[in-house]
This record gives structure tokens, C-alpha cells and sequence, in this order.
């Protein structure tokens, strides 16, 4: 390498170095910064040529870095906590499959601390049937966030999964709606719609965007003028939306009986909304502990039948029934 390339490449280097190497927990000399970068590329490189890059990089280039008795690191705009936090986020999530999740905390940890990606460069993103395969979801967002910003409506067609068979007809099918804004809650995005009645009483709608298909955007000059909504208006919706839980998935307070074996699976899929109480030793079938949770009826339902022998379902009596007629109508197919 000649010395001019040495020039040009040094200040990238020692980025580098403080990037992979240093961190707040184990900060690093400007010395052994220098004698490093000089063993591994084969450059001329001291203590006082380090000393006047951190300033550049402080003063020119607005870098953050930190320093010790110990030593320097650089500065993350986001800490290794956080950046654990959003691998878990984008682990967990249903709408990034598989294989983005893995390229996208590759990414987070290449920001991260070396002692990070020590600590957590062993967990792996298994693949999961219940996560996305595509990136589809992310196009109805960004075509309802263009909606939004436009005041435009969108035209889309419709699944609801009401049990109910009135409710069920009058919410799927096609829609044409005026996006107000999107909330996200349980693990899925909703879009929330609104418009005024002849009385001026805001009405609000939910539309959960994994139900929604065959979305667009209509044009700001074939918008109707009845399904505008003034600023005032929006906000007051966006507000509502902030705390109303939308109608489809209306939460049932359920009790069950559980064995050991499907209590910390029961923990991780409904978490703090458990309260449970260990049952004596004469617990029946083995159920050790009736506990008591708060469900979405579909999501409850789903769990229930994927650990039907861990599980007896105790109340409400209404979702007994339910479950009841469900798991005749299977036996029948086969008798």
C-alpha cells in the first residue's frame, strides 16, 4: 500500500477499529489503536496521527466519542440495548419473514459493540410458518400511508372474520374507505378509517391489513367530496384511535385448566394478561393450574386446539359451547 493510499485509507480504519473493537465497557488507548491498525494493514500509524483523526471526525464529521481513564469508543446513536430490542422486535414479528428478520439483525449487529455480537452472535431466526413470506404487507402500507397524506380513499377488498354471519357479510367484500391512520397492537397492523354522520358524530372502523387485498389508491381528482374529513376531524380520530380497541378483536376474559408442560407456552403467547393458581395434588387429567387470561376469541381458539390435550377450556360458558360444536363437527367428518 503506497504511503498516499495510506492517507486515504486511515481515517476509514480506525473508524472501523473503534467500531468492531471498542465500546463504553472495554475502551481502547489511542496507542494500541494505532500499534493494531499498524500490525493488520502493514501502515504507518502513531498515537498523535490517531489523536488528530478523533478530532476530525468530533469537529468535521460530527462523530461521537467517548472516553475514560480506560480509553476511547465510539458513540452509537443507539445503545446495545436497544439495538437487542429491535433484533427481538424483528425476530418476533409476523410480518417479516424468515429470511429478512436474519439480514436485518445481521445489520443491527454489525452497528453494534464487539462484546454484542459475543453476547447474542449464537441466537439464530429459526423459520417460522407464522411469519410473512413476502414483503406485501409493506406495499399496503405504503400505499394507505400515500392515501393518508393525499386525503385520498383507497379501494380494497375484504375478509372479516366475525363469527357472526350479518357482521361477517357487511364487512368483507369491497370497500371503498377514507385512511385516517394506522395503529399497531397485538402483532398486527390496522387501518383506521372514519367519516361524519348526518348528526356530525365521528364514526371510526378497523381493517386489519393482513384481511385486506387488491389495494389502491384512488386519484385525488375522482375523490368524493362527502368522504373528506376537515383537519379537525382527523385528528379527533387519530385520538380515538389511540386508545379504542377495535371491534374485531374485542378481548374475552377465559379461564382454563393447564398441565405444567403447556404453562410456558401459555406465558409467552399471553403474558401479562395471566393470572394463574396451582391446584392441589388431586388436580384432575394432571391439570396443574387453572388460569385465568384475556383473548382475542380467534387467536385464544387457535392456541386452544393447537394444545387441546394440555388444555381444558372452562369459561366463558358461550366459547365452551362454541369449541364444543367445533370438535363434533370435526368427529363427524369421520364417522
Amino acid at each position: 500500500m503506497s504511503e498516499k493510499n495510506h492517507n486515504r485509507q486511515l481515517p476509514f480504519l480506525i473508524l472501523r477499529y473503534l467500531t468492531e473493537e471498542a465500546s463504553s465497557e472495554n475502551p481502547v488507548t489511542q496507542t494500541r489503536i494505532a500499534e493494531d491498525i499498524s500490525r493488520e494493514w502493514g501502515v504507518s500509524l502513531n498515537r498523535k496521527t490517531v489523536n488528530r483523526y478523533f478530532k476530525m471526525f468530533k469537529e468535521e464529521l460530527g462523530y461521537r466519542i467517548g472516553s475514560s481513564s480506560k480509553g476511547y469508543w465510539l458513540i452509537n446513536e443507539l445503545s446495545d440495548y436497544e439495538i437487542r430490542l429491535l433484533s427481538d422486535a424483528v425476530m418476533s414479528s409476523k410480518y417479516i419473514s424468515s429470511a429478512e428478520s436474519k439480514e436485518i439483525i445481521h445489520k443491527l449487529a454489525n452497528i453494534a459493540s464487539k462484546e454484542y455480537r459475543k453476547k447474542y452472535g449464537n441466537i439464530v431466526v429459526m423459520s417460522d410458518d407464522e411469519k410473512c413470506t413476502s414483503s406485501l404487507l409493506f406495499t399496503k402500507l405504503d400505499i394507505i400511508n400515500s392515501a393518508i397524506n393525499n386525503h385520498t380513499n383507497i379501494s380494497f377488498d375484504y375478509i372479516s372474520w366475525y363469527r357472526n354471519e350479518e357482521k361477517r357479510k357487511a364487512r368483507s367484500g369491497h370497500q371503498k374507505k377514507t385512511p385516517v391512520c394506522i395503529v399497531y397492537m397485538d402483532q398486527r397492523y390496522y387501518m383506521v378509517t372514519g367519516y361524519i354522520d348526518e348528526q356530525f358524530q365521528i364514526h371510526t372502523e378497523y381493517f386489519a391489513l393482513d384481511k385486506m387485498s387488491s389495494v389502491t389508491e384512488e386519484s385525488p381528482d375522482n375523490r368524493k367530496r362527502q368522504l373528506e374529513l376537515t383537519y379537525d376531524d382527523r385528528c379527533k380520530i387519530k385520538e380515538i384511535a389511540s386508545f379504542k380497541e377495535p371491534s374485531d378483536i374485542n378481548k374475552k376474559h377465559i379461564r382454563v385448566m393447564a398441565t405444567e408442560i403447556v404453562m410456558h407456552t401459555l406465558e409467552s403467547h399471553f403474558g401479562k394478561r395471566i393470572i394463574k393458581r396451582e391446584y392441589d395434588e388431586s388436580a384432575e387429567n394432571g391439570f396443574k393450574y387453572d388460569v385465568y387470561l384475556e383473548s382475542e376469541e380467534t387467536a385464544f381458539m387457535r392456541f386452544l386446539k393447537e394444545n387441546m390435550n394440555e388444555l381444558k377450556l372452562v369459561s366463558p360458558p358461550a366459547l365452551v359451547e362454541k369449541f364444543k360444536k367445533d370438535l363434533q363437527a370435526a368427529l363427524n367428518l369421520y364417522n
